[in-house]
């Protein structure tokens, strides 16, 4: 299980971090701690990306070849919301520049920070719940995907 096992603890890495910036963010405590809650900003944004991306690459590509219309059609919903959640970071990201912007702004910054990063939370329970078990279901015995997901795709793993 060590693909998804990876994966959880970038989910678990990430919700350090957004609870690093949580625990920074009250308007009338962000002219002492803006530098801190840009930094943190920055590396959740960044894990974010590289997060999403690997999903991408070893979850969602191999899984979206199945042969199960079934599951190709589950993966291919996942990537849709993996995909418009890293366009929302990003847009978030850019939107809060520099210490300057928030600064401007300090309630609206509150808010949207929390929305992001409730949105994240979310995304994360949803990929904890149903995508993550779905991988471990198809997963060879050894952890490890089957060499052609097209010819292994009905074989799939028991639990016994």
């Amino acid at each position: 299980m060590a693909v998804v096992g990876s994966f959880r603890e970038q989910h678990i890495d990430l919700r350090k971090i957004a609870q690093g910036i949580t625990s920074l963010l009250r308007v009338e405590e962000l002219k002492r701690s803006c530098t801190a809650v840009r930094l943190n900003l920055s590396a959740f944004a960044r894990k974010m990306r590289v997060h999403l991306e690997l999903e991408e690459r070893f979850v969602c590509e191999r899984l979206l070849r199945h042969s199960d219309p079934a599951i190709v059609a589950r993966v291919a919903q996942h990537q849709e919301e993996m995909r418009s959640l890293g366009v929302e970071v990003a847009m978030y990201a850019q939107r809060w520049t520099s210490e300057d912007e928030i600064q401007k702004a300090p309630r609206q910054f509150v808010e949207e920070t929390n929305g992001i990063l409730e949105l994240t939370s979310r995304r994360f329970e949803h990929e904890d719940h149903d995508l993550y078990p779905l991988v471990e279901e198809l997963l060879s015995p050894s952890g490890t995907w089957p060499l052609d997901l097209m010819a292994n795709t009905d074989r799939i793993r028991s639990s016994g």
